[in-house]
């Protein structure tokens, strides 16, 4: 088991970019953590405004950041009205029609129905 302190934030500086410490933390989580502190970080991820809570404004405004940054690296052009109702259908799935989802809702959902986040579980 690898070292954690699910006190910390995901942005330890608040600066709303992940540095690459950061991510290499979040990797090493993602990698050889426990299901309970990958549900963590990837809660801490997602939770834009570290309220102990995911909104679905939250998951959209991730995935829409996280396919644009994508769509630069590979360079293809994202059509952002589909990526923005795909994400929300996505949220709506997960959240079975909730507007918000706690991070012990993600680890219910983690244990419950897995093949649901096998997308976010998988570090590829």
């Amino acid at each position: 088991m690898i070292a954690f302190d699910e006190t910390i934030k995901f942005d330890d500086r608040a600066n709303k970019v992940i540095s690459l410490d950061e991510y290499m933390r979040y990797q090493t989580v993602l990698y050889h953590g426990t299901d309970e502190q990958k549900n963590t970080y990837q809660f801490l991820l997602l939770n834009l405004n570290l309220d102990h809570e995911l909104l679905e404004e939250e998951f959209v405004e991730f995935q829409l950041n996280y396919m644009t940054s994508m769509a630069t690296v590979f360079q293809y052009n994202m059509d952002i009205e589909h990526t923005k109702q795909a994400s929300l259908e996505v949220f709506k799935v997960l959240a079975n029609g909730a507007k918000k989802l706690s991070k012990n809702d993600l680890l219910k959902i983690r244990k419950e129905k897995p093949h649901l986040l096998e997308w976010i579980n998988k570090p590829e």
